[in-house]
């Protein structure tokens, strides 16, 4: 039984890895910026910074991962089951349609850019939506993804 349960945890570990390594590749820009503003001591690249954020380009790197792993799903013909199913399909569903939507009230000027900013209860949602879905989604794939491969051997 430890040992199931040992083995779960290092499928989500191998999830949070994939996750964290991809965040970095896709937010290279504004890290790139967030170094060379602070090596400036704040003189170089705050207004770059504060562009990227405004612009999306966190959501839409959450957006792009979330499509990922969907890919990942829908390429692996793995299949679930029950609920789960129901959440690994409409779960990118409704994160394409809040970032969307944000998107398209900022470009019509109905609401402010600050709605993509780290401070607005948008993002922390959208983030947060998308940081569950690709652990879980993304382990549950590969714990299923090595059961059939134990079976195939």
């Amino acid at each position: 039984m430890e040992k199931r349960q040992h083995r779960t945890w290092e499928y989500y570990w191998r999830a949070i890895k994939w996750l964290l390594g991809n965040l970095v590749f896709g937010l290279f820009p504004l890290l790139f910026m967030c170094v060379v503003y602070w090596c400036s001591d704040k003189k170089i690249g705050g207004h770059d910074i504060d562009d990227q954020i405004y612009e999306g380009a966190i959501l839409f790197v959450c957006l792009a991962l979330v499509g990922s792993v969907l890919v990942d799903v829908y390429l692996s013909n793995i299949r679930f089951n029950g609920a789960f199913r129901l959440v690994v399909y409409l779960w990118p569903v409704a994160i394409v349609g809040i970032v969307s939507l944000n998107y398209l009230l900022i470009k019509l000027g109905i609401i402010g850019k600050d709605r993509f900013s780290m401070h607005s209860y948008t993002s922390w949602i959208v983030f947060g939506m998308s940081v569950l879905y690709i652990i879980f989604v993304k382990s549950n794939l590969s714990m299923k993804e090595d059961v059939n491969y134990a079976t195939r051997v």
